[in-house]
């Protein structure tokens, strides 16, 4: 959100306005984007090995 300037008067507010305030204000081909960019860039997430078989 900061990213995009849309952080102003939301930056203590919970996930569901958080996430509302995106799908509002980002077109949904960069939102789609951003949440593909920050779902790779977690450790345990989908497509990567959860135990060493």
């Amino acid at each position: 959100m900061e990213r995009y300037g849309l952080d102003k008067g939301i930056r203590n507010k919970t996930v569901e306005v958080l996430a509302s305030k995106a799908a509002d204000s980002l077109p949904k081909r960069l939102l789609c984007l951003e949440v593909r960019k920050a779902l790779k860039t977690r450790q345990d997430w989908l497509g990567q090995p959860i135990c060493n078989e």
